[in-house]
């Protein structure tokens, strides 16, 4: 292959990357990429910015040189009387020791003096200090000629001469002296009105300055601000349609982005994304439809089979019938004399009462430790003294409402499965405590405990499963499941406290191998009124 072929080979293929999408060159001379769009403002500010930085340093420097200049002419009539008083100083020095040396200075001061008062002004005007310096220079001229003379007198030795021109000479170096300091005062006077002058325009340069930084602050955040609002509302419109879609809301329109950028080319992905996972959505909800009518039916006809379970356990004993007998077994057992036996029937009666009256409402603390006691009772008078019950009630929390028939199955699981291998019997405990916004309530017995799977098994139940239904309303109605363990029981208690409260920690279990015992602790959020929740 030749090098022109080679060259030939080579210069297309370095030109197509230079221009690949996502190369610098194709971002920057591309007319809709978001890349430009961001660059073009921030390219303009900075030019702006650093044309008002030209224009305040060009000032500045202008503003400076004009205050240096300002005393100037008063810089000279110092460095006049500084030549002034050396010429007066070297002129004494030659007069008293007639020095080669000092003669040299004189020379050398009087002609840089000379030099200075060519300087002044030499014309009459109407001009206060132009006519102090036409004085001053015409007193220079004569005080350097009386100068003169009197060294001409030393160096001839003619005493009487050089005495007279010299005590001339003082004369007038005092008189220049004046003019001069009346001239610096006059000179400072103006240059003083003048500084104010400069310092005012300083001022107004530093105000234009302020006026021009704020315009192109406040153009630069209209251009940044505009760019920001073009560029971000599709951005925005596409993060809350994906919000929408991300909240399960699939009937959301198309985004329309009219900017033709990358923008754009994400829109119509969003776009075509919605579309698909739409269908993918349907082809599902159709299955699922069919799924659901099929567990719904069965669910139905478990609950119809439950039902019927129920009432014909209903019909067998009639809870009226059993709470009028046991009250007039009561009265019966009163007029008899027998009180203890009227107390245990009170006590079943009490018991019974409360299951006819409590169907599908809630009750308070106070009717849950009642309900739980008379149950304690009835087990003691069974059991004789192999049942010991203590409590700690905190009296306040006895209004705080809650779903009913939670503690009687609770100290029933204590009683029939915590305490029924112990044969020298066992205690049982109810501890009521305010703990600020909760109640807490303590069920704790001395019995065998629970192991670890267990617990487990009664926490993780799902008050929300089909299959936990049909026990969870028995329990709400006042009707108990068939005897199969405390499993059942507590799970009733867990699925009704948290569908009742709407949260899951309200149930705790401690038990253990190294616990003795079980304890049952419920966290009770304090609810006063009637029916602010209801299961």
């Amino acid at each position: 292959m030749s090098t022109e072929r080679i060259h030939n080979f080579i210069r297309p293929h370095k030109l197509s990357q230079l221009w690949a999408k996502d190369s610098f060159l194709y971002r920057l001379f591309s007319p809709n990429t978001l890349f430009k769009r961001l660059l073009i403002p921030y390219l303009l500010t900075g030019l702006l910015v650093g044309g008002s930085t030209v224009y305040n340093i060009l000032s500045i420097n202008i503003i400076v040189d004009k205050l240096n200049a300002t005393y100037a002419s008063n810089a000279e009539i110092f460095a006049l009387t500084q030549n002034l008083q050396a010429v007066q100083t070297h002129t004494e020095s030659y007069l008293s020791t007639k020095s080669s040396t000092a003669l040299q200075n004189y020379y050398k001061a009087s002609a840089e003096l000379t030099e200075r008062a060519a300087a002044l002004n030499d014309r009459i005007v109407d001009f206060e200090p132009l006519l102090l310096e036409r004085n001053i220079n015409r007193m220079i001229a004569t005080y350097s000629e009386e100068t003169e003379l009197a060294i001409a007198a030393k160096r001839g030795r003619d005493i009487v001469g050089y005495t007279l021109h010299y005590d001339n000479s003082s004369t007038i170096f005092r008189y220049i002296q004046n003019y001069a300091d009346r001239l610096n005062e006059d000179l400072f006077r103006l240059n003083y009105a003048q500084y104010q002058t400069m310092d005012k325009l300083l001022d107004q340069i530093q105000l234009l300055d302020l006026i021009i930084l704020t315009t192109i602050l406040a153009i630069n955040f209209v251009i940044v601000l505009l760019t920001a609002i073009r560029i971000t509302r599709p951005v925005a419109e596409l993060a809350q349609r994906a919000d929408l879609v991300a909240s399960g809301n699939l009937d959301v329109a198309p985004i329309d982005v009219d900017t033709h950028d990358e923008v754009h080319t994400l829109a119509n992905a969003f776009n075509a994304m919605i579309v698909s996972i739409r269908d993918y959505v349907a082809q599902i909800r159709d299955n699922l439809i069919r799924e659901t009518r099929q567990k719904e039916h069965d669910l139905v006809m478990e609950n119809l089979l439950q039902v019927a379970q129920l009432k014909n356990l209903q019909a067998q004993i009639n809870p009226h019938f059993l709470f009028n007998a046991l009250n007039t077994g009561a009265q019966m057992a009163m007029l008899e004399g027998a009180d203890r036996t009227s107390d245990f029937v009170e006590h079943v009666a009490d018991f019974y009462r409360y299951n006819i009256k409590l169907f599908d409402r809630d009750v308070t603390l106070g009717e849950e430790l009642k309900m739980a006691q008379d149950y304690i009772y009835i087990q003691k008078v069974r059991f004789a003294e192999r049942i010991h019950y203590n409590d700690d009630i905190d009296t306040t929390c006895l209004d705080v409402r809650m779903p009913g028939l939670i503690l009687q199955p609770l100290v029933e699981n204590a009683l029939n499965h915590g305490l029924r291998d112990a044969e020298e019997g066992g205690q049982v405990t109810i501890i009521v405590r305010d703990l600020g916004e909760l109640v807490e309530v303590l069920v704790r017995d001395n019995g065998r405990g629970m192991d670890s799977q267990k617990i487990a098994t009664i926490l993780a139940t799902d008050p929300n499963d089909p299959r936990n239904l049909t026990l969870t309303n028995q329990a709400a109605t006042g009707t108990k499941s068939p005897p199969a363990g405390a499993g059942i029981a507590l799970t009733n208690v867990v699925n009704r406290l948290r569908l009742y409260y709407h949260r899951q920690d309200v149930i705790e279990i401690v038990s253990g191998p190294t616990i003795r015992g079980t304890t049952i602790k419920l966290l009770i959020p304090k609810l006063i009124q009637e029916g602010e929740h209801h299961v």
